[in-house]
């Protein structure tokens, strides 16, 4: 199973709504709750693999993203709880976490499209970020769903080309 499901509206804490709030989390963080939830009574016992889509926005936050951030962030802590409780049980299931940085999406484009009407500064430093394509986040996926990563499970896999680990990045949005 592949959680891939994140809506992203800019809005620092002090603009964030209740309604944008709730939003953000009913889609990110509850569907991925669902997810799991429904998925581990199905395999466990048989085995499989459990794919969390995170986000390099879990890694460093950004002002402009907090709601977003936040779900990603208890993603994370989803993701290693299922790890644990199914290796501890005996599952068999793994369930990994994938963080991918800004991918040519229509969710990035869309993102992209604000910063430059609203602060052109900051859109002129996004370009300067290293955009991946969605078929890198896929080679990931698959690997995580192989055999091949049989040993993998609670772990994060960043795909964002070191974007989050640059020293001296901070996302303008």
């Amino acid at each position: 199973l592949v959680n891939n499901a994140g809506i992203v509206r800019l809005a620092s804490i002090e603009e964030t709504s209740e309604d944008l709030w709730r939003q953000i989390n009913a889609v990110g963080t509850d569907g991925t709750f669902f997810g799991c939830k429904h998925a581990l009574r199905v395999m466990k016992g048989g085995g499989g693999s459990i794919i969390n889509m995170c986000s390099t926005a879990s890694i460093q936050g950004g002002p402009q993203i907090f709601a977003y951030a936040a779900s990603k962030s208890a993603i994370r802590g989803m993701t290693k709880s299922v790890a644990v409780l199914s290796a501890q049980k005996g599952y068999g299931v793994r369930c990994n976490f994938i963080h991918p940085g800004n991918m040519r999406t229509p969710m990035l484009d869309s993102v992209q499209e604000v910063v430059r009407v609203n602060d052109p500064e900051a859109a002129v430093a996004m370009e300067r970020i290293w955009v991946g394509k969605p078929l890198d986040v896929a080679n990931m996926v698959l690997f995580l769903a192989s055999d091949e990563s049989a040993a993998v499970n609670g772990a994060a896999m960043v795909v964002d080309n070191t974007v989050s680990i640059t020293e001296g990045f901070v996302p303008a949005f």
